[in-house]
């Protein structure tokens, strides 16, 4: 699984690998809320990123049995979307 996120893809494909993870630890609640995330058709890539960033923080990492690499990259690619959105909305 990837460490970095240096692009949108990075992050979706992160989404799609962590809602197969979701499903094997039946944690259906979140892999439904990113698949909804991930799948909002007819948005800008802002809002999709914004859409699975509010998904990803829903996730309760500490209730399911999530491995702790994957509970860093959770909060790894928030940090990236955070990131991405600073500099969308930076003046320079």
């Amino acid at each position: 699984m990837t460490t970095q996120f240096n692009s949108n893809e990075d992050v979706y494909t992160f989404v799609k690998k962590l809602i197969n993870i979701a499903i094997e630890i039946k944690d259906i609640e979140s892999a439904n809320l990113l698949t909804s995330a991930f799948d909002s058709g007819g948005v800008t890539a802002s809002e999709q990123l914004g859409e699975i960033r509010i998904a990803l923080s829903s996730i309760n990492t500490h209730d399911m049995e999530y491995p702790n690499e994957v509970v860093e990259l959770i909060s790894a690619a928030i940090r990236a979307i955070d990131s991405a959105f600073k500099r969308a909305n930076s003046p320079f």
